[in-house]
């Protein structure tokens, strides 16, 4: 089965210097990979800060000029970590998702906790900024989940706060066609689990599983049936990602932490070929 692993760099690393090592290791972990079995199931798409992401894609002909980068670059993407929901005008400090995709890039994470928690961006904007994203061309991808409050209240508390985030960010998509609503990637990320909140520890995988299979439900209930691909994030890592994937009803991975550690992203890539 075909697996998605999203790594989000978040603001990290401190410096270009690192970030450029951070990029050529994550490379050569998927090159380590395809030395002994070509990736055939995994879209691994790295998702650096914009001051990077940028650099990295206008000198991408450049770095994959290199023959040792070859081969690892086919089997990375790049992904932004946010976009807004114009593609021009006067809103000083944002990024036009139309400028992302003519940039090459393909993918970009919205909605995730952080920005909610941090900025107070609102399902309203949220959803704007899908509407925006799938209009450029991109492949958004849909942060939702509970937060520890509503967690400590049971599940049904979880499954009525998600189904409201899934219906306040996604009610807009359904004028798209089905083959634009295929590009939309929705991740089940419940908040408490996010390591900088959690400690580092995830979901329980069953009931991860069962979060995501209602996901689709819901969904497939709103008239939404072409979006297929539901991932899980929340403190996903080496020692946790094996238990996560023998679900196979979980399409994928959003990475955060663990993405810096090119050694867990081997292991981690290592894993979705295999399950």
């Amino acid at each position: 089965m075909h697996r998605f692993l999203i790594l989000n760099w978040k603001l990290n690393p401190a410096t270009y210097k690192k970030a450029q090592q951070l990029l050529r290791d994550t490379a050569r972990a998927c090159l380590r990979r395809q030395a002994a079995k070509k990736i055939k199931q995994t879209t691994v798409v790295a998702c650096p800060p914009f001051q990077y992401l940028c650099s990295f894609i206008y000198h991408q002909s450049s770095v994959i000029s290199h023959q040792s980068s070859v081969i690892s670059y086919q089997f990375l993407q790049f992904g932004a970590q946010d976009c807004f929901w114009e593609s021009n005008g006067s809103y000083t400090g944002e990024v036009s998702p139309l400028s992302l995709h003519q940039a090459g890039i393909r993918y970009v994470i919205l909605g995730h906790s952080e920005r909610t928690r941090a900025y107070g961006e609102t399902d309203e904007m949220i959803g704007k900024k899908i509407i925006a994203a799938l209009q450029a061309g991109l492949r958004p991808i849909v942060c939702v989940g509970e937060d520890k409050h509503t967690h400590i209240r049971g599940k049904r508390a979880s499954m009525l706060f998600v189904t409201k985030q899934l219906h306040n960010r996604l009610y807009q998509c359904s004028k798209f066609s089905n083959v634009m609503l295929a590009h939309i990637i929705v991740v089940y990320e419940p908040s408490w689990a996010i390591s900088t909140v959690s400690g580092n520890v995830s979901d329980d995988p069953a009931d991860a599983a069962a979060m995501i299979g209602y996901i689709k439900d819901q969904v497939s209930h709103m008239g939404l049936s072409s979006i297929h691909e539901v991932l899980y994030g929340g403190s996903v890592h080496a020692g946790n990602i094996e238990q996560l994937a023998a679900y196979t009803i979980i399409d994928g991975f959003l990475v955060g932490h663990a993405s810096l550690y090119p050694r867990e992203i081997q292991t981690m890539i290592a894993v979705c070929e295999k399950v």
